[in-house]
């Protein structure tokens, strides 16, 4: 392109200095530059046209080499955030650590009315007329609280048939040790009944009164 231009300046010049050398000759001489003059103007108007031609060739070339690229990679990535859609966030949900569970040491507790045995693989409860279990050990969580599943079978006074027992029903003991303190609380799992809140201690001796 820079060539291109070059040879038509310079053709301008050439052009500029034969017509001023005409001005100045007469005769043949004269003529021969007047016909050299008019077919450097033809050159001239001949490389013109052909650099505009290619500058033409060039800015097509320019714009159809942009439109590929644009097709190709999408449109510009720094000026496009505004359109650009912002992918949603994942929820991360939280993770709840497992609370480590130990078992409860063998002993026996007591409290009014109620006395609590535990044992390696269930607990026993006793009361004035009723007893209860709990199947499997006995655990606490780290902060002492406990949930556990069991049965409980309300008694009677007097003799009673043989194969005409009470059966139990299923319950639900929950409640927290702390120390050589205990809290206890029994519900029927089938009603909601509740069957009563304790407290028990490690150790205590009580004496319950048996149904008659």
């Amino acid at each position: 392109m820079t060539g291109c231009l070059s040879r038509v300046f310079l053709m301008v010049a050439f052009s500029r200095l034969l017509a001023s050398k005409h001005r100045w000759l007469s005769g043949p001489e004269g003529i021969v530059v007047m016909e050299k003059s008019k077919f450097l103007y033809r050159m001239r108007a001949g490389i013109v046209i052909s650099c505009v031609l290619t500058m033409s060739l060039f800015i097509m070339a320019d714009e159809s080499a942009a439109r590929s690229d644009f097709a190709h990679d999408g449109p510009d990535q720094t000026n496009s955030n505004s359109h650009r859609k912002k992918k949603p966030k994942k929820m991360v949900k939280p993770t709840m650590k497992k609370l480590q569970h130990t078992t409860v040491s063998p002993g026996s507790w007591g409290g009014n009315g109620i006395r609590l045995v535990v044992e390696a693989n269930s607990t026993a409860i006793e009361y004035d007329c009723a007893h209860g279990e709990i199947t499997g050990a006995l655990t606490i969580d780290q902060i002492g609280n406990f949930d556990s599943k069991g049965s409980h079978t309300r008694e009677r006074g007097g003799p009673i048939r043989e194969g005409n027992l009470d059966k139990g029903v299923p319950a639900h003991y929950t409640g927290r040790i702390s120390g050589k303190q205990m809290t206890l609380k029994v519900t029927l799992t089938d009603t909601g009944d509740l069957i009563g809140d304790f407290q028990l201690e490690l150790g205590k001796k009580i004496r319950l009164h048996k149904c008659l």
